[in-house]
């Protein structure tokens, strides 16, 4: 897309590389004319050559002040008709701030904050004379964040005084047509920013700035979009230990999967025996370190995007797999029993606790309160509105469910398997379908291979964000994080694995009977309404982000739009729904039984 910049010519300094020769570019495009600014020659002169006629190269450093005062004039007197400066000279210091002496703090200074100041006082009289000019300055999001990912002490210090100048001319210019305003962007990948190491490039990507507003884990969402002064952050970090707890369990289950798929690979698939799986904490601590191991692993080296794109094709043929096994139980004996059990309503069973128990499903379907969401929507681009994109997550999420069911409950009824049997059901009732199956050895096979893809595709972004949450809380690296949050889950998995067997317990009958059911019921039933009710508070309040910044957000691109009739409803009925949900979720464990 190209702007209009016909009879305009900009002053564009560091305009032979990166950014500015992009910005330079892009004006010329448009039908304008730049004034080049930089100090090698060479670059210059071939910057110049590929733009074309009607565009001019000036050798100058911008720290030089009275040759970038003299070298304006000229351009002026060349260029009368010029009423842009682009600002994009600047160089970026890596010391950290013990390490920075006096060289390198004048250096970065003088270039980065001195001599924007300098090519904007010498424009001005120009500009203002004409009462007609634009000036635009490139600072950085280190000059907001104060450093510590892009640069650090010298270079934020020189991109915040930018980012001051720059307000202060805007509000001393405007009355006199001239117009002063800064962008900051993050990360981009230019031969300056070349010098960062491949780990202090990945901490800048995963610290850009609630899911694709703040582009940032739920540690650092609160921080980034909160009002000053505000203490939300807090609950970032009562995200962070959600998300512990969801992992000390669920990776247990992964492993589950995985040792299915390999019991069908191998052709052992005759009889699992699940409860003699369970009780067995060799078996189930080796496949936990398996799961555990390979997915730090993949993270510790930036390997995730492969196995990503490999879980998109496998998520796509488990569905296409599903819907064979639907039509398959269809079949049985028994099968028409178990639809009616399914499908055909009971409302006498409908209370509280069923509704409650649904509701805290969806939640953990859906991953809404402990920040999977917002690391999800984090990756979401702008083109489409969230509304829709939420939509779109939810009839996808209820046609799996519905396509679960018909797989699952006619089969229990043809096996006489409990319907209400919890996890046992994937890992009896599935076996027995396959059992029954023509090739049901490869089906099967299948199955788990793509069961445990979609799992480990939980885990690794379960863990990539309890990974960059280490990293932002304490600056350490990657692989820092990744070692020692590696011992920290192998360690809290433990009691999942064990209490089926060395510590099981009957003080656990009342959460279901294992470690497992009450990391569940604290997952479920504290953290994710709990979250969700942080959340609901944080967008919609405004102590928080906001209803009006929410609102502008979640609307962007194409696609449904909240409406402002809707702000009663999500503002307050809804926080009250999920009171409800969590109050009745209490009481309904500890004091109707």
């Amino acid at each position: 897309m190209a702007f209009d910049f016909t009879g305009k010519t900009a002053i564009v300094t560091g305009g032979t590389q990166g950014i500015g020769l992009e910005i330079a570019k892009g004006i010329v495009a448009g039908g304008g004319h730049v004034a080049l600014i930089a100090r090698n020659a060479a670059k210059g002169e071939a910057a110049v050559a590929e733009l074309g006629e009607g565009n001019k190269f000036y050798q100058l450093d911008v720290a030089d002040a009275p040759k970038a005062r003299e070298t304006v004039e000229q351009i002026f007197t060349d260029l009368p008709q010029t009423n842009i400066l682009i600002n994009c000279a600047g160089v970026i210091s890596t010391k950290k701030f013990d390490e920075i002496d006096d060289t390198e703090w004048r250096r970065t200074i003088d270039i980065n904050l001195n001599g924007t100041f300098t090519m904007m006082n010498a424009v001005y009289p120009h500009f203002k004379a004409a009462h007609a000019g634009t000036i635009v300055n490139v600072s950085s999001v280190a000059g907001k964040i104060g450093g510590g990912l892009l640069g650090t002490a010298a270079y934020a210090s020189s991109k915040a005084g930018v980012n001051g100048l720059t307000k202060a001319v805007a509000k001393e210019g405007g009355k006199f047509g001239v117009r002063c305003n800064a962008v900051c962007p993050s990360l981009t990948l230019t031969d300056m920013t070349s010098i960062l190491s491949d780990e202090n490039s990945q901490r800048i990507i995963n610290g850009i700035p609630l899911g694709r507003a703040a582009q940032a884990s739920p540690v650092t969402m609160y921080q980034r979009l909160e009002k000053p002064g505000h203490k939300w952050g807090i609950f970032g970090v009562v995200s962070l230990i959600g998300n512990i707890a969801i992992m000390a369990f669920y990776t247990v289950v992964t492993g589950w999967i995985l040792y299915y798929f390999v019991k069908f690979l191998t052709g052992q698939n005759a009889d699992f025996g699940f409860a003699q799986m369970i009780a067995d904490p060799g078996l189930n601590v080796t496949y936990l370190l398996v799961v555990v191991i390979a997915a730090f692993v993949l993270l510790s080296f930036n390997l995730q995007g492969g196995l990503e794109r490999v879980t998109k094709y496998m998520m796509s043929a488990l569905l296409v797999l599903m819907l064979v096994l639907a039509v398959h139980s269809l079949t049985f004996a028994g099968a028409a029993e178990g639809l009616r059990f399914y499908l055909v309503p009971d409302f006498s069973a409908i209370d509280g606790g069923v509704i409650v128990a649904a509701m805290n499903q969806a939640f953990f379907s859906l991953s809404v309160g402990m920040g999977g969401m917002a690391i999800f929507g984090s990756y979401i681009g702008k083109d489409h509105s969230l509304m829709g994109e939420s939509v779109r997550v939810v009839v996808l999420d209820t046609f799996v469910a519905i396509t679960a069911g018909l797989i699952i409950f006619p089969a229990c009824f043809a096996y006489g398997v409990q319907p209400d049997s919890g996890p046992s059901l994937i890992f009896i009732t599935l076996p027995n379908i396959f059992a029954n199956m023509s090739m049901g050895r490869l089906w099967g096979s299948l199955f788990f291979l793509f069961m445990a893809f979609a799992a480990m595709s939980t885990v690794l972004a379960v863990f990539e964000n309890i990974i960059c949450c280490g990293m932002e809380l304490t600056g350490c690296s990657r692989q820092k994080s990744c070692a020692v949050n590696l011992v920290l889950i192998i360690v809290l998995s433990l009691p999942c694995v064990l209490g089926y067997n060395v510590w099981n317990w009957k003080g656990f009958s009342i959460f279901g009977g294992a470690v497992l059911d009450l990391e569940d019921f604290l997952v479920s039933n504290l953290f994710l309404p709990l979250g969700s009710l942080v959340y609901l508070l944080f967008c919609t309040s405004r102590y928080g982000w906001g209803w009006k910044n929410y609102t502008t957000e979640a609307n962007t691109g194409k696609g449904l739009k909240i409406k402002n009739w809707m702000r009663g409803y999500i503002t307050y009925i809804l926080p009250l729904i999920v009171l409800f949900i969590f109050g009745f979720g209490i009481y309904d464990k500890f004091f109707t039984n």
